[in-house]
């Protein structure tokens, strides 16, 4: 959760946002908003719930072809015991 002041230009949900780190040279962190929300009350900020944005960094000579993998036929047997 992170409180954004409520005039913060473009902010909406699914937005991405880029929160520095706090290791020393480390790369920031991406961040997408999930929600938001604020009350009557203190209405000067708004919440939002943000959730970590995943990169693809897997280099393709990893990715491998799996239309010829069994692993489909393995689970369709199994069984539903629980």
């Amino acid at each position: 959760m992170v409180n954004f002041p409520y005039d913060t230009p473009n902010i909406q949900v699914g937005c991405l946002i880029q929160v520095p780190s706090g290791i020393d040279n480390a790369p920031p962190r991406m961040f997408r908003i999930s929600r938001m929300s604020t009350i009557m009350i203190y209405p000067s900020s708004i919440t939002c719930e943000c959730v970590p944005e995943m990169y693809n960094s897997i280099p393709t000579s990893y990715t491998e072809d799996f239309r010829n993998n069994s692993m489909h036929v393995l689970l369709k047997d199994e069984d539903d015991n629980l």
